[in-house]
């Protein structure tokens, strides 16, 4: 008896000692998981004229629905902070406290000749650097005042990001807890939107075109940022309202609100990108994706090199001839700077005479053929002209037409088949189902010669992720394109709307229970939802030492 009872007690206190260390794994769990952080750092960006107070202000209201503190990080105010403490910048611009008193034009101009100064002087990423300067002096000024050791519930939205290296800081330092949302609208909304704010046609026009893409050093960058935004709003710019149901969708997708799924556009983008990475070209990757009337995906495309007897080469190839093992280079690349060289070269055989006009006169951008052989050789007079290039000029010049002329653009000596293309062909191989009546997702604007393919197969609608249009297809097909949903007879072309790509699992997967116990859906709102975004307050070397510590005590090596 006595040594069934010692057996017993051991067995019992073998149950209890296991309970004890599930215990201790759990709470230790827990203690890892309460570090999560309450807070989210939103980045807003979007293209000149689109309105993205309207976003702001929506976003705004529905975190503040969730009981969150929103707090605003106005960057053109960080841009004239910054300006003002360093005299050199302003150059020959407005005074720093006459900026707000100038109108639109003015006043946007003059920010982002500042804006330009700054990334020049210091770094790309040094108005980001100013923003997150700004949170965590606003954090810890909040933390003292409620005698808090943790960040309070709160949310921090930055106006505006125009720089891809703004963009990557924000990341490295919030990581998970941070998303950025672009602003998408009709280029012609946006013109119009600027004109009603007092510009002239001409003026809206270049401050669109310097705000996509300064041709400067140092000069922002809004299409490369855009296109690394976590979730695109579509704002028509006609009334506000149409931007309500997409701010609030996002606000749930960010706290893993129950029921919420992926649209058609939002799986049909994915299935782009998803293509996209298939890509090798060494110019960028592009994918797209074709589906018909119920939203099914039927084909989908990237570009790259198209393969003998259909298709492309890929990785399973066996004689793979891609360019990045065929050549080694971009041939699309080679032959533009082939053509600008040309170019340049003929320019160099131009003479001009150093006696009727000088070599800066002919350089000017009006001067006239006769001007540039403006000399008239008498009898027995010598010849003194001289080209009208050094080779340092001719060099400069080759680069400035590859940068600035549509020259750079050209993409016609691609040995690539564009993504668009390559998904309307693979439905032509396969011969199972039409284009006609389906929709197209590209994760860029289609170019002009892709356009023409996509008008001809039938295709009615696109749906793409660029803030502007960059190619001649409106240009060279306005009579079989229309940004205009009421436009009957013509593909539809429209900015994506939803969840990016490169967020889509992240947004889309489970995050929470979906069900409480008797099988019900859990729906948690306001303040009782928590975040999506993993993203704790202590390093993971923090958290590796304290899950190191336990270790060492469960192993004997370590006791207090």
């Amino acid at each position: 008896m006595a040594t069934g009872t010692v057996k017993n007690f051991s067995k019992k206190s073998a149950v209890e000692n296991n309970h004890t260390d599930a215990d201790k794994d759990q709470d230790l769990k827990h203690k890892i998981k309460s570090r999560r952080t309450n807070e989210l750092v939103i980045g807003v960006c979007g293209a000149v004229g689109c309105n993205l107070q309207d976003v702001v202000s929506e976003l705004k209201d529905q975190f503040g629905a969730f009981s969150y503190e929103v707090t605003i990080v106005k960057v053109s105010s960080l841009i004239k902070e910054l300006a003002a403490k360093h005299n050199d910048l302003s150059g020959s611009g407005p005074d720093i406290g006459s900026i707000e008193s100038l109108n639109f034009f003015s006043r946007y101009t003059a920010l982002q000749d500042l804006g330009n100064a700054i990334r020049d002087k210091f770094t790309d990423d040094t108005l980001a650097t100013q923003a997150i300067k700004f949170i965590s002096t606003n954090r810890q000024v909040k933390m003292n005042a409620s005698g808090d050791a943790v960040p309070p519930r709160a949310v921090y939205i930055v106006d505006q990001l125009k720089h891809p290296a703004e963009v990557e800081l924000f990341r490295l330092t919030y990581r998970n807890a941070f998303f950025l949302v672009g602003v998408m609208s009709p280029q012609n909304a946006r013109l119009e939107y600027l004109q009603t704010e007092g510009l002239t046609p001409v003026d809206a026009q270049n401050l669109v075109e310097r705000d996509r893409k300064d041709n400067v050093t140092h000069g922002q960058q809004l299409e490369k940022t855009i296109h690394k935004a976590d979730f695109f709003v579509k704002h028509s710019l006609k009334n506000s309202g149409n931007i309500t149901k997409p701010c609030k969708r996002f606000v749930g997708l960010v706290h893993g609100e129950n029921g919420i799924t992926p649209t058609r556009d939002e799986a049909g983008m994915y299935a782009a990108y998803s293509a996209s990475l298939k890509s090798a070209c060494l110019s960028r990757q592009v994918g797209a994706a074709i589906a018909n009337a119920s939203g099914d995906v039927i084909s989908v495309g990237w570009n790259d090199v198209p393969a003998g007897g259909g298709g492309l080469y890929n990785e399973d190839s066996e004689y793979d001839q891609r360019c990045v093992v065929h050549g080694k280079k971009c041939y699309n690349d080679d032959t533009k700077q082939r053509l600008a060289k040309d170019i340049v070269s003929i320019l160099s055989k131009v003479k001009y005479s150093n006696t009727s006009a000088t070599r800066n006169d002919v350089l000017k951008e009006d001067a006239s053929p006769a001007l540039i052989q403006a000399k008239v050789i008498g009898a027995g007079e010598v010849d003194q002209r001289k080209s009208l290039l050094s080779s340092t000029d001719a060099s400069r010049l080759a680069n400035q037409i590859l940068e600035i002329t549509a020259l750079g653009s050209i993409i016609e000596y691609s040995r690539a088949i564009h993504a668009e293309m390559e998904a309307i062909l693979n439905i032509a191989r396969s011969g199972k189902v039409s284009t006609l009546g389906s929709v197209m997702y590209t994760t860029t604007y289609p170019c002009h010669n892709c356009a023409r393919h996509i008008i001809a197969a039938g295709i009615s609608r696109v749906a793409y992720i660029e803030p502007y249009e960059k190619s001649l297809a409106m240009k060279l097909h306005s009579d079989a394109i229309s940004i205009d949903e009421a436009s009957s007879g013509k593909v539809l072309f429209e900015n994506f709307q939803g969840v990016s790509p490169t967020r889509y699992t992240t947004l889309f997967a489970f995050s929470h229970r979906r069900k409480d116990h008797t099988g019900k859906a859990v729906r948690i709102v306001g303040k009782d939802a928590s975040l999506i975004s993993h993203e704790y307050l202590d390093s993971y070397l923090d958290v590796e030492s304290k899950v190191a510590l336990k270790g060492l005590e469960d192993s004997g090596e370590f006791s207090e």
